[in-house]
């Protein structure tokens, strides 16, 4: 199929195959051992950084608690399995980096690359390979003349690369959705005025058409777009999927492919578009004032910080730490080589919760969850760090 990536279905499919009466009770099983996967590697994780069993017991009990982290191990979508294989995809590589188990952790790390490649559009073929390509490099610096080690890398790029070329050749697909190109587009849509719709409408007859009926149309709705028939697989390809999901059909993915030009166009030329879409504006509530949590609850303190208490607490660190680094004017090396990626996978993954979407963005910051907390404890921990560094340097 190509409307979304293939895991999640895939799953479903082989619950169903191994019984059609007990499905849903396999898929509610599957999902809680998937929570229960990514507690430990949360735990394993927080160890490795603070060395101290009660503060991580403690911390993964907090953790457990908060709304919107292991509760989801009771709805079968793809959130749980986002949440869990994100940790240990981030745990692993920290463990990696601190030399623990490093074999271990890499082959746990190629193999969330994976998974996360195919349940989740935002770990396309070209993070997930990087993040392979980055720990291979760093476990070669001490792990040398390890067949194990190149097997590994080279037996999960390989995997990647060859779904990867079954999307292009047969859907012309640099992801594995063609959702994609309409939800971005619908994105970036909501975030632009009329006078830079109108703009956009007058570079072509198919702009304007995107423009004018929107996303999620099969291509003959856009009578002045062509479509790419050259790439894509002959008809008979898609007569299966399309009995399954009329979504799924052939019209629907040209249809998506038919707007990528205007995507291409608009997103560079009109960034301030992003900006609008997540502070919102007189006709749109902005979809920062969904991640807060705002839409589903009316504000109050208590409630507030409850829901957000994973965020803030990534935020607060990441100001504390950016502050101690200011005043004692070092970065050392080690703390940026092990902060450089809890952090940019934090943000990565925050920031697509606010631009990824306009009406999901609390389920899509969800998926976020588990990475944005231990990155927190990670920060916090190197807050510490630093501190006792300068009482001992002000000692002396």
């Amino acid at each position: 199929m190509h409307t979304q990536p293939p895991l999640l279905n895939f799953v479903f499919g082989l619950a169903i195959l191994a019984s059609n009466t007990h499905a849903h009770l396999i898929i509610q099983i599957l999902w809680l051992f998937v929570a229960q996967i990514g507690v430990f590697f949360l735990t394993l994780g927080i160890k490795a950084i603070t060395s101290n069993r009660f503060l991580t017991a403690s911390l993964t009990v907090l953790y457990i608690f908060v709304p919107g982290t292991v509760m989801y191990s009771l709805w079968s979508y793809n959130t749980i399995w986002v949440q869990s294989f994100s940790i240990i995809l981030l745990s692993s590589f920290i463990r990696l980096l601190m030399k623990k188990t490093p074999l271990f952790s890499f082959f746990c790390l190629a193999i969330s690359s994976i998974v996360l490649y195919l349940i989740r559009v935002p770990f396309n073929f070209v993070l997930t390979i990087f993040f392979i390509s980055i720990s291979w490099m760093i476990l070669d610096k001490f792990l040398r003349k390890r067949i194990s080690v190149v097997l590994i890398a080279s037996v999960s790029i390989s995997c990647i690369c060859a779904i990867q070329a079954h999307y292009y050749f047969n859907f012309g697909l640099l992801s594995t959705s063609s959702w994609t190109l309409d939800q971005s587009i619908g994105v970036l849509k909501k975030g632009l005025l009329e006078s830079e719709l109108s703009l956009i409408a007058e570079v072509s007859p198919c702009f304007s058409d995107v423009i004018q009926k929107g996303p999620w149309m099969p291509i003959e709705s856009y009578d002045d777009c062509r479509s790419r028939d050259g790439i894509i697989a002959s008809n008979e390809f898609f007569v299966s999927s399309e009995k399954a999901n009329e979504l799924n059909s052939r019209s629907r993915l040209l249809g998506s492919l038919a707007i990528e030009k205007v995507l291409f166009y608009t997103a560079p030329k009109y960034p301030q578009a992003y900006l609008r879409v997540i502070f919102g504006g007189p006709r749109f509530d902005g979809t920062l004032f969904s991640y807060l949590g705002l839409k589903n609850f009316p504000f109050t303190p208590v409630k507030f910080l409850v829901y957000n208490v994973i965020p803030l607490l990534f935020f607060i660190s990441f100001l504390l730490l950016c502050t101690l680094l200011v005043l004692g004017k070092k970065l050392y090396l080690a703390e940026l080589k092990v902060l450089a990626m809890p952090v940019a996978l934090t943000f990565f993954m925050n920031l697509y919760a606010l631009i990824g979407e306009v009406v999901e963005n609390e389920r899509i910051r969800s998926d976020s969850h588990a990475v944005t907390f231990f990155t927190g404890i990670i920060l916090l921990a190197y807050c510490k760090k630093l501190s006792l560094n300068k009482k001992v340097i002000h000692n002396s």
